[in-house]
């Protein structure tokens, strides 16, 4: 059985698992509130880790959750070869995906 996601402050909706991301979510990029938003993402991603003993300052535990990330993206970019996704949605995944995956520099 999996275990229940961790509940994290940050830019969550509803009961705390889901960070939005749809166009209609974001503010326009490069003002505050976009860098507000990224300040948010990156401290709900670490307090996920330290939800679990780990922490993205760690290089092992930052290079594990980047090659992770690179998974993603090799997923994302496969449902967009195959036509699973249109271009559009492969657009947003892939930029929210390169975003998360800066998190540990920006700790």
């Amino acid at each position: 059985m999996l275990a229940e996601p961790a509940r994290t402050p940050g830019p969550v909706d509803g009961d705390g698992r889901v960070i939005p991301f749809s166009p209609r979510h974001l503010p326009p990029a490069d003002t505050p509130a976009a860098d507000e938003r990224l300040v948010a993402l990156t401290e709900t991603v670490e307090a996920m880790f330290i939800a679990h003993g780990m922490t993205l300052s760690d290089p092992r535990v930052a290079d594990a959750f980047r090659v992770s990330l690179d998974v993603a993206l090799l997923m994302v970019d496969g449902a967009a070869h195959e036509q699973v996704i249109g271009g559009e949605a492969h657009t947003l995944l892939r930029g929210v995906m390169e975003n998360v995956r800066l998190t540990p520099i920006r700790l």
